[in-house]
């Protein structure tokens, strides 16, 4: 069997707030389920993994609340064909969850991906 590199990772932070609404469990959940399967599918496998995120608000001060990280390993070929579908994911993610954006990070790199554009 030859030795296959994953060399590039892809982590979606999937939020728990709906809107400013906390402790929205249900909603978490099945996009936690809904992104380990689309992930397994496109990379072979996923992992969620429970994290404390935080942020600097204007109004409020120091934000925290718990997230959960999706994440999977892959070739930069496979990234590479599915990197427009893990970015339409995303922002899925932040148009259902009501967020002003999610974060989504590629080999290293953090993006802000923001809800899809509703059509007119």
């Amino acid at each position: 069997m030859l030795n296959h590199t994953l060399n590039c990772k892809v982590v979606l932070y999937v939020p728990s707030t709906v809107g400013t609404l906390k402790n929205q469990n249900r909603v978490q959940e099945e996009w936690i389920e809904k992104i380990l399967e689309q992930f397994s599918d496109w990379f072979g496998g996923a992992t969620a993994q429970k994290a404390e995120g935080a942020w600097k608000s204007e109004s409020q001060g120091l934000v925290r609340e718990p997230v959960v990280l999706v994440y999977a390993f892959c070739d930069l070929k496979t990234l590479s064909a599915q990197e427009f579908a893990v970015r339409t994911l995303a922002q899925k993610l932040a148009q259902d969850m009501k967020q002003e954006c999610v974060s989504l990070e590629i080999g290293g790199c953090l993006y802000f991906e923001y809800p899809l554009a509703k059509a007119a």
